[in-house]
């Protein structure tokens, strides 16, 4: 038996599961049989190349070659982000192509803790940052000059006083960095990338953390 295998691609999300396509049915899924490990390529090119899919359903997956085939057309990346909670329960996002969390590359050598407290301290300016509890990891590729990546990110609670004096770091990206109601923040990702709503959801919701499979 095999668990559910999902990761994103900008707004799209690739996932391959043993349960019945029927569940899935939505306007903008696509639900297919699976392919042959071989074809994990031609799979990853429906996938890709679609602009018009928001999920593509692949069922029923029974064991992991698939999986692992399709994870081997990729360079894995390993990164460390957070969702930060003020003393007031104000949380915090960053804006940086759309409302995000921050995150980045684990350096050669650094605990992912170190790593998800270092980035989530350079993206936002926050300086007193304390760790909470793992909420779980995701996965999103893209495309870079090297080839494809698939980033495994390892997100965490954080916890920090509110500081008025954010500086988000512009040379990454990030034009704006802001605290906001829990309210908020799940209005705000609602239409944003699909791991940064699948973690918000559940640090919000405080179930099951998010597991790669």
């Amino acid at each position: 038996m095999v668990n559910d295998f999902s990761f994103s691609y900008g707004l799209r999300t690739l996932t391959l599961t043993r349960q019945n396509g029927q569940r899935f049915i939505a306007p903008g899924t696509l639900i297919i049989a699976p392919l042959p490990p071989k074809d994990a390529a031609k799979l990853l090119e429906i996938f890709l190349l679609n602009d018009r899919l928001l999920r593509m359903v692949v069922t029923p997956v029974v064991d992991g070659e698939l999986q692992t085939a399709i994870t081997q057309c990729f360079t894995p990346v390993v990164a460390g982000g957070g969702l930060v909670i003020a003393d007031d329960g104000a949380m915090l996002l960053i804006h940086r192509r759309g409302w995000d969390l921050p995150k980045g590359h684990q350096e050669p050598g650094e605990p992912i803790e170190q790593t998800a407290l270092r980035e989530v301290e350079e993206e936002t300016g926050l300086t007193d940052l304390t760790l909470g509890s793992k909420i779980g990891v995701t996965l999103h590729c893209y495309p870079t000059p090297r080839g494809w990546e698939l980033k495994y990110t390892h997100w965490y609670t954080m916890h920090s006083p509110r500081q008025t004096d954010l500086l988000p770091q512009h040379d990454e990206g990030i034009e704006q960095a802001r605290w906001c109601t829990p309210q908020e923040l799940k209005m705000l990702v609602d239409k944003s990338f699909p791991t940064i709503r699948q973690v918000a959801e559940m640090a919000l919701d405080n179930t099951s953390p998010v597991r790669p499979t």
